[in-house]
Parts: structure tokens; C-alpha cells; sequence
């Protein structure tokens, strides 16, 4: 009959993306539910207000001018507070008292731009030369990240892969290929819900998306064809608007000892590691998704990632100009990764 020729037409469907799906993680979980629409929801509530409301139209923009700036002093800090509380209110209904303004105020002092020689210095001239995104299949990481992080929605949700051959970003290394890893999350949780909340609404406004991204790079000794190194430097992506461009400066995203509770960006370059096979054993340690060689964690159940089985060829200007309402045009290294 037409209908259950029907009925096996969507089942076999359904088989084929359950198959296409199910070997990026290499264990199954129960997993709570969550709202997977929830950040779609704020960034539609967001655009209505800076849409339709002049005066949180106008503080957003207030808010977003202070923030460009290379170091703010106590009356920015004053300012920003005073707007971020009108915008806050607006889209959550609260406020934050100083307590917990205090706490926002650190996370976003050390997130700033840390660097700002950089934006002075000229483009590093020499080409990259790339090579097939083929390549890191062989390459890219086997991740663990904690099943409590997942359940709280911020599953890893795509891999950027990148591969650059003996030339990155001008910076020169014969006999090896660099492989520019991106991890995407579908957001990220500081441990204190109200903060957690304002620091959604800082990120959005400040980085264009709720989604969290990190990149490392993964320097492969082409002779060996195993990974040397594991490599966490940072890197600047060029933001352009209609009003000005300004290099940004990205932290490195190793985690060192750091464990749950803590938020870290640390820069390290790491030879020694374990595989699995040809690919490197990572951890996610953080609440921020800092990275390790290690799991600083041993008590939070993890699950594994094999990142190589579905990545997207791109690098970090791919992800933010696919996730983030900011528009990337150039990238560069600050060092030798």
C-alpha cells in the first residue's frame, strides 16, 4: 500500500541520519532535555528590541562604543554599568547589583583586548601556503567534554579544520603541516546563573554571538606524520563595520592545571600528550572550554568526540562569520604556533 510504502520511506530516512550522526561521539548518553531553540529565542528578542526600541537601540550602540575602547577607566566602567543595567533589564527583567556587577566587571577585564601593541604593527607579509582539508582527518583531536556541560547545552556543535603546508600566516616551518583546529559550543555556562545570564547578553553584544568558540593548532611533523605539538597561541581576526576596523585579539585556550569552576585563557605549546592512533587526547576543563592534555576533572563523566569524523574546512573567521552577526575579513598570528 502507498502509505506504508511511505512509512519505510521516512523511517529509512531517519536510519541514514541517525548513521550520519552517531559516529561523531563514541559512547551513547542520557542526556536531559534542553530548549535547542533557546539561543535562536534570545537573539530574535534581541534584534526585535534593537529593532523597535530607540532607547535600547541607543544604549546597546553606547555599550558597544565604550567596549571598543583599548582600556576603559572608572567612568567608562560607570557608564557601562548604568547601560548594561537599562539593556539587562529590558531583555531579562533584572538587574545587577555591585556584587555581582563586580564579577562581570572581571570576566569582561580579562577578556579585553590583552595585547594592543598588535594593532599597530603591519600585516606580516608571506603568503600561506594550504593544503588539503584531507589532511586532518588523520589529525584532528579525539575530545572529551563533560556530560554535565552537554546536558546544560553547550554540546560541542561543529569542528573547523584548517590546514596550512609549512607556511602559516607568514610565520615559516619546513616539514610541517599546521593544522588550525575550531571548536564550536553552543554557548557556555559560568557557573553563577544570574552572571551566567549577563554574561550571555555581554558576549552578544560585544562578539555578535551566544556561541562559544575556541582554536588551537595542531603542528604535524610531515616525515613522522604524527602531531609534535599541540600548540595554544593566540591569533587576531580583523572585525569590519561601516565605522571603523579594528584587529581583535583572540587568548590562547589552554587550560594548564585550571579545573570546573575556574574560567582561564593560558597560552602553552604541548609535546607531550596521549592518542589515540595518530589523533591527540584532549579534555575540556573549564566552565569557559579551556583545553588540556590532561583531565583536570577525574570525577565529571565525560563524553568523547572523535572530531575527525565531521569536520567543516575553514578557520576561525569561517566560524565567527557563520555564527556571530560580526563580519570577519583577515586573520593573522601574533607568534610561531
Amino acid at each position: 500500500m502507498r502509505w506504508v510504502r511511505s512509512l519505510i520511506s521516512v523511517l529509512l530516512i531517519l536510519v541514514m541520519f541517525g548513521g550520519l550522526i552517531s559516529p561523531a561521539m563514541s559512547m551513547s548518553i542520557d542526556k536531559k532535555p534542553y530548549l535547542i531553540d533557546d539561543t535562536k529565542l534570545k537573539e530574535i528578542k534581541f534584534k526585535q528590541l534593537y529593532r523597535s526600541d530607540k532607547d535600547f537601540k541607543r544604549y546597546v550602540d553606547q555599550i558597544r562604543k565604550i567596549l571598543s575602547k583599548d582600556k576603559l577607566s572608572d567612568k567608562d566602567w560607570k557608564e557601562f554599568k548604568k547601560f548594561f543595567n537599562i539593556v539587562f533589564k529590558k531583555i531579562e527583567g533584572i538587574e545587577l547589583n555591585d556584587k555581582e556587577f563586580g564579577i562581570l566587571k572581571h570576566i569582561i577585564e580579562k577578556e579585553k583586548l590583552k595585547i594592543k601593541v598588535y594593532k599597530c604593527y603591519s600585516q606580516t607579509k608571506g603568503l600561506s601556503t594550504t593544503a588539503s582539508v584531507l589532511v586532518a582527518y588523520n589529525y584532528l583531536p579525539k575530545l572529551y567534554q563533560p556530560i554535565a556541560d552537554i546536558n546544560n547545552g553547550n554540546k560541542l556543535i561543529r569542528t573547523y579544520a584548517k590546514v596550512f603546508d609549512e607556511n602559516i600566516y607568514g610565520h615559516h616551518l619546513p616539514g610541517k603541516y599546521i593544522i588550525e583546529v575550531t571548536y564550536v559550543f553552543s554557548d557556555e555556562d559560568y557557573p553563577n546563573p544570574i552572571i551566567d545570564r549577563a554574561y550571555d547578553w555581554y558576549r552578544y553584544i560585544e562578539w555578535g554571538r551566544f556561541e562559544d568558540i575556541e582554536t588551537f593548532f595542531l603542528i604535524v611533523d610531515k616525515s613522522t606524520g604524527r602531531v609534535d605539538k599541540l600548540s595554544f597561541v593566540g591569533l587576531q581576526i580583523y572585525w569590519w563595520n561601516p565605522f571603523y576596523g579594528e584587529w581583535r585579539f583572540i587568548d590562547p585556550i589552554y587550560s594548564g592545571s585550571a579545573t570546573w569552576n575556574t574560567g582561564v585563557h593560558e597560552k602553552a605549546k604541548v609535546t607531550s600528550f596521549n592518542t589515540n592512533g595518530t589523533h591527540p587526547i584532549v579534555y575540556i576543563n573549564t566552565w569557559n572550554h579551556a583545553i588540556g592534555e590532561r583531565d583536570n576533572n577525574p570525577s565529571m563523566r565525560d563524553v568523547a568526540f572523535n572530531t575527525w569524523l565531521n569536520p567543516v574546512e575553514g578557520s576561525r573567521i569561517n566560524a565567527e562569520n557563520e555564527y556571530s552577526t560580526c563580519i570577519y575579513n583577515n586573520e593573522k598570528l601574533t607568534e610561531v604556533p
